[in-house]
């Protein structure tokens, strides 16, 4: 391993360089991609409250290649456009060499994962290296300039806490079509949902059937002199379903991260019937901030010591922070302060969490998805596999 760690770092660095998510796009006016419905073995995707909603069980194999025929396969204009932008930004002349850095991560996964992935490209007759880049794009880029808001019980009207997030992508892109909710059941493990796209194992929001709720905002800034990247670490989407998996709690989770230090920074809004937190997280340091009065924003800055730096404006931020005028606050609430808080176009995902009832409230497409109604989805079933 020591070998290789160079050579990850020289190809992340030549990522970090270049603008792999930036600029603007050139989206067909042609119709909006429609998942099909549909079963396989023991999947089925069908539309809730007008929203795509897959569900997968059974072992590392047969989810993936439940995923694989239900909704990657379908999906390889996605696919195909990645690998167009890649072409259109020069970035396939230094492809062999991100590729490769993508394949040592990839190692690295657990064993039962890859075979999920494996039967998952398989089944979809995908391209394997854009799967595996795409799966290790939260390490290699800056993507994500997401808004939360953090609500404790004793804040909310519902009486139980909600987590209200947007999705920002770094521009008006195809992807915003691709949005699905997936429910994992996976064999002797817990099972949870995903808000993601097609080809990923890991999203950057998700619950578990505990109600252990948690979203991924990235930091691109450090105080505490760590490096972006760390390839020694664990891999973001490995990181991810090992929690929503194995941990019932934000107090479990807490324990679980301490002991596997990540390949790179970020924010983590970790949400439970109890707790309400937001780590700040590098391959150095584990730190957290509880809600003051029961509320705690996150936008795209650390904000403890010693990962924060000076202080720094953010509009998203000051918006979010308005939430404290109000005694209590409704789904509605936090939606509209979403929206407020959106990105225009780039905002392809509005989401308010119940973790303890375990419900849903979800817009997904094109930006900004804060601008429509969020149909509802009551996951405890799904879970629960009825």
């Amino acid at each position: 391993m020591p070998m290789v760690l160079p050579v990850v770092r020289r190809a992340v660095a030549a990522m970090l360089c270049l603008p792999l998510f930036a600029g603007s796009s050139d989206i067909s006016a042609a119709e909006s991609f429609r998942f099909p419905e549909g079963r396989h073995g023991k999947g089925e995707l069908r539309y809730i409250e007008g929203l795509p909603v897959m569900t997968a069980a059974g072992s590392p194999e047969e989810i993936g290649a439940q995923v694989g025929t239900l909704v990657l396969k379908p999906s390889q204009a996605l696919v195909e456009h990645f690998r167009d932008y890649l072409a259109k930004k020069g970035l396939d002349r230094i492809s062999r060499v991100i590729a490769g850095a993508s394949e040592i991560l990839y190692r690295r996964y657990p064993e039962e994962r890859r075979r999920e992935m494996e039967a998952m490209i398989a089944a979809a007759g995908a391209d394997r290296s854009l799967i595996i880049l795409a799966n290790n794009a939260f390490e290699l880029q800056e993507l994500l300039g997401c808004s939360g808001l953090l609500v404790a019980a004793g804040r909310s009207a519902s009486g139980g806490p909600l987590y209200g997030r947007n999705f920002d992508f770094p521009r008006d892109d195809l992807i915003a079509e691709y949005g699905l909710v997936i429910v994992y059941r996976p064999q002797g493990r817990k099972a949870f949902a995903m808000v993601t796209y097609p080809g990923l194992i890991a999203s950057n929001a998700a619950i578990n059937e505990d109600g252990l709720t948690l979203g991924a905002n990235s930091v691109s800034r450090t105080g505490d002199g760590s490096p972006r990247f760390d390839p020694a670490g664990m891999p973001y989407p490995v990181a991810a379903r090992e929690v929503m998996e194995g941990c019932s709690s934000v107090e479990e989770f807490d324990g679980w991260i301490r002991r596997h230090p990540p390949t790179t920074m970020g924010l983590l809004l970790a949400c439970d019937a109890r707790r309400q937190r937001v780590y700040e997280i590098t391959p150095r340091n584990v730190a957290f901030r509880e809600g003051e009065g029961g509320l705690a924003a996150c936008t795209n800055h650390f904000r403890l010591a010693p990962m924060a730096r000076a202080a720094v404006a953010c509009r998203r931020y000051e918006i979010l922070e308005k939430s404290r005028s109000r005694e209590k606050l409704s789904v509605g609430d936090v939606a509209r302060l979403l929206h407020e808080a959106s990105q225009g176009k780039r905002t392809m995902q509005t989401m308010v969490f119940e973790p303890e009832k375990l419900i849903l409230h979800l817009s997904i497409g094109r930006g900004p998805a804060s601008a429509r109604p969020l149909g509802r989805l009551d996951l405890g079933p799904l879970l629960r596999g009825r």
